[in-house]
């Protein structure tokens, strides 16, 4: 699997970080230039910290070819119209995804990006509810939020995927 990203890799030492995490995954990765042009890829990574005319253009030919694309957009920042329009858009839901990151916490998402590839199950999570939560269990949310540094939206999905995996196996 051929994964393209379109982003400077100058000064950034966190491009190498991914890069030996997708080489452990059996992944290749190719830094766009305008010399190579986007050749064959399987996935699209696009940094909007470093935004370039250059990512729009891969970013519409991902979107076209319905690659899967993580988009990595900088924190309290206002996203360009055309983005929060993709992003909104229920076709482009399943394989387009927004990530609002720093330069810090970009590698790490990224990471799950690539992770999901690799298992063949990326998919973006369509539905979206409320969850009304006892001040022991918003506690306990908290706790394990802070201890795996992962969002409580995460952590409440990895506890559900956990146990619907046990349900599963308990059913065979």
């Amino acid at each position: 699997m051929t994964v393209l990203i379109v982003a400077s890799k100058q000064g950034n030492n966190a491009w190498e970080k991914i890069e030996n995490f997708a080489q452990q995954k059996d992944m290749t990765i190719n830094f766009y230039s305008t010399e190579t042009g986007d050749s064959e890829y399987d996935a699209v990574i696009i940094d909007a910290l470093d935004q370039t005319a250059e990512g729009t253009l891969v970013l519409l030919h991902a979107l076209a070819l319905k690659k899967p694309i993580i988009y990595c957009a900088p924190k309290n920042k206002v996203l360009p119209e055309a983005i929060q329009m993709i992003a909104r858009h229920q076709d482009y839901k399943k394989f387009f995804s927004l990530i609002f990151c720093t330069p810090e916490s970009m590698a790490v998402k990224i990471q799950r990006f690539i992770e999901a590839l690799a298992q063949g199950d990326y998919e973006e999570y369509p539905a979206k509810f409320t969850v009304r939560l006892s001040i022991k269990l918003l506690n306990f949310l908290d706790q394990r939020s802070e201890a795996t540094g992962q969002p409580k939206a995460e952590v409440i999905r990895q506890l559900l995927e956990t146990a619907w995996n046990q349900q599963k196996e308990r059913s065979v």
